[in-house]
């Protein structure tokens, strides 16, 4: 648990300094801060000599981006747990009984503490690859997937029969170029993926992608214009996952000047953070001609391909030739040719990035700047001048790292830290994201120390205003969630409050907690697309139509469907339509439907069991609010069940059918769909009927062996769970 230990010692180095009243650091290296570094010297103050010890940096629990003069509001345990669980596992709690299990670790250590073991379950090495290939935008399918490159079956990643989660392989490709010998060959993006998430480091995977991208689609070379066409995607692409910017914005906004700045903060509405990166991309803060980048992802020339006089299909006669496969990378992921060999850009381009390339510009260049600049914040951390000029590789790898940091933040808030322009609009974005980028970087590029600075930052689990006597205000948030209040008219509304930290669950853990809770079959397949791979059957139509339900939900797929996190009508008529009968929706027609746990719970459930107690059960596994307690609310289910509360099971024709509505109310509720709004506690309050694998002894057995090796928790007879071994 070393990795925790070093993300806390950095985190209280970070700190704002009090609540009880606003404090603003003077502009000299040294002074004390309030968590922003208004020294500009790249580093929060607070991590300068002399004052890391300094009463005002220590921890008083406040974070960059919050308000400095408004008293901590936090939604307790409960609520964090339950927030918690999907953005790490992908899952909802399967029990208020797992919920209790997750909060008797916090009561013996920390929540850092949890997030911390719950980091070592395979569920979350699985949740964090994926959401990864969404941040690269890497296809599942269409004719961008690159014959399956970003998909496949967890490999044992050692060569010697290891572990699945194995970080050997993303360690050798951070330690390497991409021209040393190849000690493993014929894996795939989707395994360095998994192994980088494992290892920790997941700069490797940003370094491979530039090859990967470029090798995932064959261009007509017959086609002059397409290979033109291409550089341009493929740039624009590169600016998205890599950079958030855009060349083409930079004449108006950049990190040296925005039409939208102002001297005054109050009309500011463009908060750079320190260092003046386009500038030492591009030679100049306000950038250059498109051409200069898109001249770096030609593809002829670059990409090993071969001409097919038959055709691959129809209208493509080029497909995959022999060429170099950078760090044994598999075929199917594009075979290039060597720096060296690579001849003059037909069409006479040179590019310009960090400095001007002559003639053979190509994603070779792109790779090695990348790896000098990981390798640089890694021994020096990030260091920008006095005037605010760094060199080009370490500002390309701080922008890798600043955008990387948002997109884990808005991940597991639903919410950018940035706006169109590509810039934060206030200072407290500006602190925020600038604290996340330091985390990890700091971190040396661990996705755990980032996603634990976003799950623990107070924001992250903000309190209802009842919660909270010594509010004012229900508006105390700062408008990091809503950044465009600070115009109201009314000046209390010019803050956030709770609501604007409600949001729908990502799609693709909403997808896996449906799974999950109701025991079914993945819902998001391993697809890819057959018409790179003439050799796989047709595929069958259950598949076809859970990517249909994917897309419709908000699922990142392939260019053109590029996803969403919104609610929205037809997202929510999707989710009714698709599972709104709570039964595995994608069997084939000649297919009975799968078991799933409503079968177990009445298969198991005793005959003399009430509909109450069975509908109790069911709202514990899928919501674990298991109570009926308002009359209102106990005539509502009642009807949707068909029958009355006492009914018992015995007595029952038809009891799958009315769990089953049931289920399908529960599934279509806020409690579900939506994370970020508190609501009360259910600790405490477990129903009677334990369907099998729900006990807290068995819950307990699964969470200590997912979480913790063997003498660091066990489980006692009456199901608590003690940290410290047996």
């Amino acid at each position: 648990m070393s990795w925790m230990k070093a993300v806390l010692g950095l985190l209280a180095g970070l700190m704002l300094v009090s609540c009880e009243s606003a404090r603003y650091e003077g502009g000299q290296p040294g002074d004390c801060s309030d968590g922003a570094d208004n020294d500009a010297d790249g580093t929060y103050d607070c991590l300068d000599e002399g004052c890391m010890a300094a009463p005002d940096c220590l921890d008083t629990g406040f974070r960059p981006g919050m308000l400095e003069d408004t008293p901590l509001c936090d939604a307790g345990n409960e609520a964090f747990v339950r927030r918690l669980l999907p953005q790490l596992w992908g899952r909802h709690p399967r029990s208020v009984r797992e919920i209790e299990l997750l909060i008797s670790i916090i009561e013996q250590s920390s929540r850092a503490e949890l997030v911390e073991a719950m980091m070592e379950a395979p569920a979350y090495i699985q949740r964090w690859s994926e959401v990864l290939k969404d941040v690269l935008q890497i296809n599942r399918v269409g004719e961008r997937s690159g014959r399956g490159c970003g998909s496949g079956e967890p490999l044992s990643l050692d060569g010697n029969g290891g572990p699945s989660t194995s970080g050997s392989l993303a360690a050798a490709v951070r330690d390497s170029s991409p021209l040393d010998s190849a000690s493993r060959t014929g894996w795939r993006i989707h395994d360095l993926i998994i192994s980088a998430v494992s290892l920790d480091d997941i700069s490797p995977v940003f370094r491979v992608h530039l090859f990967s991208q470029l090798g995932s689609k064959i261009v007509n070379l017959d086609n002059p214009g397409a290979n033109i066409a291409w550089r341009g995607v493929y740039r624009q692409l590169f600016e998205r996952s890599y950079l958030n910017r855009r060349i083409d914005c930079l004449p108006c906004h950049n990190s040296e000047f925005s039409v939208t700045d102002s001297a005054d903060p109050e009309l500011d509405r463009t908060w750079q953070l320190p260092g003046l990166v386009e500038r030492a991309l591009y030679g100049n803060s306000g950038g250059r001609p498109t051409q200069d980048l898109d001249a770096f992802f030609r593809i002829e020339g670059v990409l090993a391909m071969e001409f097919i006089p038959e055709g691959v299909n129809p209208a493509l006669f080029w497909d995959h030739g022999e060429g170099y496969n950078p760090w044994g990378m598999s075929e199917h992921c594009g075979s290039f040719v060597l720096p060296g060999e690579i001849e003059p850009d037909p069409e006479g381009w040179d590019g310009f990035f960090i400095e001007e390339v002559a003639q053979t510009p190509s994603i070779w260049n792109l790779e090695e700047w990348l790896h000098l600049g990981f390798d640089q914040l890694r021994e020096e951390g990030i260091s920008i001048a006095d005037d605010g000029t760094l060199g080009g590789e370490q500002a390309f790898a701080l922008l890798v790292a600043m955008s990387t940091a948002e997109k884990v933040w808005k991940e597991v808030t639903g919410r950018p830290l940035t706006v169109s322009h590509f810039f934060p609009r206030n200072r407290y974005q500006r602190d925020l994201l600038q604290y996340l980028t330091a985390v990890f970087v700091e971190e040396s590029f661990s996705l755990r120390s980032l996603v634990a600075a976003a799950v623990l930052h107070p924001y992250f689990n903000p309190g209802m205003p009842d919660q909270c006597g010594e509010l004012e205000s229900p508006y105390y948030l700062a408008p990091v969630f809503n950044p465009w209040v600070v115009e109201h008219d009314i000046p209390e509304l010019r803050l956030n409050n709770p609501g604007d930290a409600v949001e729908r669950l990502p799609p693709r853990a909403l997808i896996s907690a449906v799974s999950q809770a109701m025991d079914w079959p993945d819902i998001d397949p391993l697809i890819y697309d057959i018409s790179m791979d003439p050799g796989v059957h047709e595929q069958e139509a259950s598949l076809e139509a859970a990517r249909a339900f994917e897309i419709d939900l908000g699922v990142f797929l392939l260019d053109g469907e590029t996803g969403f996190r919104s609610n929205n009508f037809g997202a929510a008529m999707a989710w009714e339509d698709v599972v709104g009968r709570c039964y595995y929706p994608f069997t084939e027609e000649d297919e009975l439907p799968e078991a799933d746990w409503i079968d177990g719970l009445l298969a198991a459930a005793p005959e003399d069991a009430s509909l109450e107690q069975l509908s109790l059960a069911l709202k514990d596994r899928l919501v674990a609010r298991p109570a009926l307690d308002d009359p209102e609310e106990r005539q509502l289910v009642a009807d949707i069940l068909g029958h009355s509360l006492e009914s018992r099971l015995a007595d029952l024709e038809d009891a799958d059918g009315s769990l089953r509505r049931f289920c399908s109310a529960l599934l279509s509720s806020p409690d579900f769909l939506l994370a970020g709004a508190p609501g009360p506690d259910f600790a405490g309050s477990a129903p009677e009927l334990v369907p099998a694998g729900s006990s807290r002894y068995e819950l307990c057995q699964e969470l200590v062996s997912l979480m913790f090796d063997e003498d660091e928790a066990a489980c006692e007879g009456d199901g608590s769970l003690r940290l410290g071994g047996s």
